[in-house]
Parts: C-alpha cells; sequence; structure tokens
C-alpha cells in the first residue's frame, strides 16, 4: 500500500460541508456533482495518478471514490 501525504480538502468539499443546517446534513448519499468530482480529481492528484492499494496507474476516468 502506498504512503499518501494528505494536503488540505478542496474547498468545494469544504464549502459543501459548510451547507449543513437542520434540515440537510452533508452525507455520502447526497454527495454529487462539483463537490465530489473535484474531491477526485483532488485524490487522484494527490496519489500521483497511483491507486494506493493496487499501485497500478489510475485517472479520473478509470477510479472511483
Amino acid at each position: 500500500m502506498k504512503h499518501i501525504d494528505k494536503g488540505n480538502e478542496p474547498q468545494e468539499l469544504t464549502d459543501w460541508k459548510a451547507q449543513e443546517n437542520e434540515n440537510w446534513k452533508p452525507t455520502w448519499d447526497n454527495f454529487s456533482g462539483e463537490p465530489k468530482q473535484a474531491t477526485k480529481t483532488a485524490l487522484v492528484k494527490e496519489q500521483g495518478m497511483i491507486c494506493c492499494y493496487c499501485m497500478k496507474r489510475i485517472n479520473e476516468q478509470s477510479s472511483h471514490i
């Protein structure tokens, strides 16, 4: 398994989580759109385009979160 030096979360993810209120909570089920895409992009880049488990080359189209 590859060690990943973690950076800050994408601003889109921070902003999405900040929308929490008494009627809405950020959950995996409603994690979509720009916040999810920005998070995926950041993770792939942070991992050096390598899967941290199998060490195979990945890109945004061949990976998922």
